[in-house]
């Protein structure tokens, strides 16, 4: 499943790169190919945005899984019945946030 989905981004960014003279002017594009009308170039713009998002997406995943691999090397955090408890009044809540954050 997953070789899919990368051979699928893959193909798109190659179909991308390829359909495109001028990659970073869309109005170069348009006016070499006067047959382009402006959904076409609104429709190249869109494609360039999507293709953005795309590789923020993917380089966003991949710092936090190496972060989520740090960390789970790093501690290990052990759930307590302490910090799942609910305060039940204001010196709890008090306290508890005291000891989960750490303040002195």
């Amino acid at each position: 499943m997953k070789n899919n989905f990368i051979k699928m981004i893959l193909i798109f960014m190659a179909l991308l790169l390829v359909s495109q003279t001028g990659f970073c002017d869309t109005e170069a594009v348009a006016d070499a190919n006067p047959t382009h009308t402006e959904l076409v170039v609104m429709m190249i713009k869109f494609g360039k945005v999507m293709f953005g998002v795309l590789i923020a997406s993917v380089i966003i995943y991949a710092i936090l899984y190496i972060w989520n691999l740090i960390v789970k090397r790093s501690e290990k955090r052990v759930a307590t019945d302490l910090s799942l408890r609910t305060p039940q009044n204001i010196e709890d809540a008090i306290l508890f946030f005291i000891n989960k954050n750490k303040i002195k």
